[in-house]
């Protein structure tokens, strides 16, 4: 094989070990309120001083007590480069930095249906994945970027 071909795969072998190294796994379990200073990433809880991966986190205590009845007012104006918007037709459309993302609620994939049926309540925390490393877990699904939302009842 010619070095041309050899180098960028010692790169990406590199990446992948590198990445790996710095995380612990966390079993699927009930949502759990997790410290401010960790993301959740499709492999687990993250500390984010020591990531550079990005992901934005939000949870209840950082939503505030306003009242709302629509789940898209969860993420108004708190995560860069995330539009919601609800259509006429009664579907809420979500993009990140222009594209529709994988959404991820309580474990179970999806598109932005799944908020439809959510609560907003309910939610305890929401994290936007936005680059490869915080979706390599989910593949090409995720290459949109994720958003992965827990809630107190787990479906």
């Amino acid at each position: 094989m010619s070095q041309s071909r050899i180098l960028p795969r010692i790169l990406v072998f590199s990446l992948v070990l590198t990445s790996a190294a710095g995380c612990h796994h966390r079993s699927a379990g009930p949502a759990r309120s997790s410290a401010p200073d960790e993301a959740q990433v499709g492999h687990g809880m993250h500390a984010t001083a020591r990531t550079s991966i990005g992901v934005q986190s939000s949870q209840p205590n950082e939503l505030g007590d306003v009242e709302t009845t629509r789940i898209e007012d969860l993420f108004a104006g708190r995560f860069a480069g995330v539009q919601v918007q609800r259509t006429g037709v009664g579907k809420i459309l979500i993009r990140i930095r222009g594209v529709e993302p994988l959404v991820v609620v309580d474990g179970l994939e999806g598109d932005s249906h799944l908020l439809l049926g959510l609560r907003p309540q309910d939610v305890v925390r929401i994290d936007i994945l936005k680059d490869a490393g915080a979706t390599a877990i989910y593949g090409e699904r995720g290459r949109n970027g994720v958003i992965v939302i827990s809630t107190r009842q787990r479906r």
